[in-house]
């Protein structure tokens, strides 16, 4: 066991550690040679939307305040935030413009408790875009329901033209 493990484990036992909901990764930055060279996705993220608030954040690329909107959601049983600016930004992010950001937009169809996919999807080296997807569930039908009937199957006697 490390010295920050064993602190942080007698810190939480006397009750002095403020536990933080994780943040949910949907994308990893790359380094080669201590160069970044793009993100890579962590794959499909199976989630249900809990709950989205507006918050104040920072630009950390610039260390100015903004206005962020703060997800929750849960993956697997364990709940996770997600943040993403409420404007849409340029020049590298040191500039912010009126229209809102493309994933407040998207979000905007979904209620809490919708079941989603979420997904970085990769454009080139170096950009990329969260991508929102609702999960339908259709149900499992029941063995017979679909099944033709008997009514349903035609009958075809011998000299009747087969229809394509």
């Amino acid at each position: 066991m490390t010295a920050s493990q064993d602190l942080y484990d007698k810190a939480k036992a006397s009750g002095n550690v403020k536990e933080q909901t994780p943040f949910l990764e949907l994308g990893k930055k790359v380094y080669r040679e201590n160069k970044y060279c793009g993100t890579q996705s962590t794959g499909v993220h199976k989630v249900k939307f809990i709950s989205d608030k507006i918050i104040e954040g920072k630009n950390f690329g610039t260390g100015v305040v903004r206005q962020e909107v703060e997800y929750l959601f849960e993956e697997d049983g364990q709940e996770f935030i997600y943040r993403k600016p409420v404007h849409k930004h340029i020049n590298k992010g040191r500039d912010e413009t009126e229209e809102l950001h493309y994933f407040v937009q998207k979000m905007k169809q979904f209620e809490y408790g919708d079941m989603l996919e979420l997904e970085y999807i990769k454009i080139d080296a170096m950009s990329g875009y969260i991508d929102a997807r609702a999960i339908i569930d259709v149900g499992t039908p029941s063995d017979t329901q679909n099944e033709p009937q008997e009514d349903d199957i035609p009958v075809i006697e011998d000299g009747d033209e087969v229809p394509f």
